[in-house]
């Protein structure tokens, strides 16, 4: 699935229009979440945001595991030192 495809289904099963998505972001704007599903681009720590507000987690999945493994979750607001 693309990215962009991804974002949109995100919504979608989160109940939410991008609209709504962007005020429980506490974005200003709308173009805070149309633009990077336009671009099919966004910085890591936006696409954390947004899917804390949809309420999903953003998580490291390894393709070719031969045993499985626990995904690795991205936490929100992390900064680094």
């Amino acid at each position: 699935m693309k990215f962009a495809d991804a974002l949109k289904e995100m919504i979608h099963r989160a109940k939410l229009t991008q609209k709504g998505l962007a005020e429980k972001a506490g974005y200003k704007t709308l173009s805070s979440v149309t633009t990077p599903i336009a671009r099919g681009d966004i910085k890591l720590s936006t696409l954390c945001r947004l899917a804390n507000s949809a309420g999903y987690d953003v998580m490291l999945v390894r393709r070719d595991a031969i045993e499985p493994e626990y995904p690795i979750k991205i936490e929100y607001g992390e900064t680094e030192k």
